[in-house]
């Protein structure tokens, strides 16, 4: 009697285990059709709302970064992608990219005095890479010969900091003496000696006929 009621205890057992084997097996497959939609939804990049803004008067992008491909922005995008640079919506990341996309030529007549505004408000940084500095490359890239003058008094005031190497280009490109003079003029500052220094040399060299002549814009 004790065996038969022990085989009876054990094959309740053996049945209690099968049937909470199947409930978790049920289980696991429920989690597994609950959560099989959420891996076929792309991930949206986190300037989804910029890229959207865009894609609405025609520029189709992936990224904030994917812009070298598309050889002419319409005015309005470059409208667009600096009101999402200066309202603080984005990631600070994301504003460095939309920096670097606004940087052509053809938007200076856009939004060149408020990228300017926008980067003498920017606090100096010391880490590179920074949103300053994309913003000071923007201003270089689409800078205009005319505005040579403004460059060169923001070169000369210390108070800007570091990101104002990238105005040195500007005056390179220039075919004013004075440009020149004013870089011979500012090799001691400790900002921007290296870069200077640099350039002066590749001047001289240039001059001796030992490096080809650059093929960057002249103004």
């Amino acid at each position: 009697m004790l065996k038969r009621g022990r085989r009876f205890c054990r094959a309740h057992r053996t049945q209690f285990i099968q049937i909470l084997l199947l409930d978790c097996a049920d289980i696991a497959a429920a989690d597994d059709m609950t959560s099989e939609p959420s891996r076929d939804i792309p991930k949206r990049p986190p300037e989804a709302p910029l890229l959207d803004d865009l894609a609405a008067i025609g520029v189709h992008l992936q990224s904030i970064w994917s812009t070298t491909h598309i050889k002419a922005m319409p005015p309005e995008a470059f409208r667009i992608m600096l009101r999402h640079l200066l309202s603080g919506d984005h990631t600070l990341r994301t504003r460095e990219g939309i920096a670097a996309a606004i940087g052509r030529r053809e938007g200076r007549d856009v939004v060149w005095d408020d990228l300017l505004a926008c980067y003498r408000a920017l606090p100096e940084d010391v880490k590179p890479g920074t949103l300053k500095e994309r913003v000071g490359a923007a201003l270089s890239e689409m800078a205009h010969r005319k505005d040579v003058p403004l460059l060169s008094d923001l070169l000369c005031d210390s108070r800007v900091g570091r990101t104002r190497i990238f105005f040195i280009r500007n005056l390179t490109r220039s075919r004013d003496p004075a440009a020149w003079t004013l870089l011979e003029r500012l090799r001691g500052d400790p900002d921007l000696e290296k870069e200077i220094e640099h350039v002066l040399h590749q001047k001289v060299r240039r001059a001796r006929g030992r490096v080809p002549p650059t093929k960057a814009v002249t103004y």
